[in-house]
């Protein structure tokens, strides 16, 4: 999809922006996006917080918050850190420390991501405080739904 079509399914009321505070949507990111300046890479999620429309490009703001610990497992290492070794995006002083990650889509390109609802599992996930990682959690979860079924 490109992005000027998902301005124009979201934007119903010609609004300049568009917040969103109570149901944010996932954003599950489908490419690498280093072009637009961030470490969002493919596979990562996020929860997108706001968007506006701006000469020709969609300034879009999301919320990493709830995704930290899931978006490592796509992290690879190609930031210089100290030392000259190599780190992780999270490791690196350019992951944001507010967890805000913010970056301009071209109007007529196509988005890097695809918008889903809120990830309802995944809040499960971190409010277990399991020490599994989210896919063995999902697994464990699945087994043991299985077995009392």
């Amino acid at each position: 999809m490109l992005a000027r079509e998902f301005w124009d399914i979201i934007n119903r009321y010609d609004k300049k922006f568009i917040a969103f505070t109570e149901k944010q949507p996932t954003l599950t990111f489908t490419q690498d996006i280093p072009e637009y300046s961030t470490g969002l890479e493919n596979g990562m999620m996020a929860e997108l917080t706001y968007i506006s429309e701006q000469q020709d490009m969609l300034h879009v703001v999301c919320d990493l918050t709830n995704f930290k610990t899931y978006n490592k497992t796509f992290e690879k290492p190609i930031y210089e850190g100290e030392n000259g070794a190599f780190v992780k995006w999270s490791e690196s002083f350019f992951y944001p420390e507010d967890n805000i990650v913010e970056f301009f889509i071209e109007a007529k390109n196509e988005l890097p991501f695809e918008v889903g609802q809120s990830n309802g599992l995944y809040k499960e996930y971190l409010e277990s405080q399991s020490n599994l990682t989210y896919i063995k959690w999902l697994e464990s979860t699945l087994l043991q739904l299985r077995e009392s079924s």
